[in-house]
């Protein structure tokens, strides 16, 4: 191939291009040839297809098959219980890893869920969510930012949650 060609498939789904009759011969795992020969993406939601037409023939947990269609219905209880939480598992109806700005705790009732970090905290401990550092007219004190008494100047916001002191 020449290191001058820059002609590439018109077809991004395509695994396998003829490059003299400029049609694509195979689609990629997870596409499937649409009525005009070209490769469209099958739902992320189907855990399998028919490799023909790319309707769902079986649907991943929390989601419910409907006319060759995967979909979240209401009746469906599989869905994430942790709202801070940036990977759920379906399968194991629990969160694997917590948004950033959040952490893993225990709470009342003896679960464990995705617990918001303190607004004022710049830093903190990823294990239990203790600020390690504060932002500027806040003192650490006992893994906590409060208000530094030192500081007498107030926000003038008293609704903000992070006050930009400078």
């Amino acid at each position: 191939m020449s290191a001058s060609n820059n002609a590439k498939p018109s077809d991004l789904g395509c695994s396998s291009w003829d490059w003299d009759q400029q049609i694509c011969l195979a689609c990629s795992k997870g596409f499937v040839f649409n009525p005009n020969k070209i490769c469209v993406a099958v739902s992320d939601h189907c855990a399998t297809y028919d490799i023909k037409s790319g309707a769902c023939t079986s649907c991943f947990k929390g989601y419910d098959l409907e006319n060759g269609l995967c979909k979240f219905s209401s009746s469906n209880n599989a869905q994430p219980a942790d709202l801070g939480c940036a990977l759920w598992s379906n399968e194991l109806q629990t969160c694997l890893e917590c948004s950033k700005g959040f952490v893993f705790k225990g709470l009342h009732n003896g679960t464990i869920a995705c617990a918001a970090v303190s607004d004022q905290c710049k830093t903190y401990d990823s294990t239990g969510g203790d600020c390690t550092s504060c932002f500027k007219g806040y003192d650490l004190i006992n893994g906590n930012c409060v208000l530094s008494s030192s500081n007498n100047a107030k926000p003038s916001d008293l609704g903000c949650s992070k006050w930009n002191w400078d």
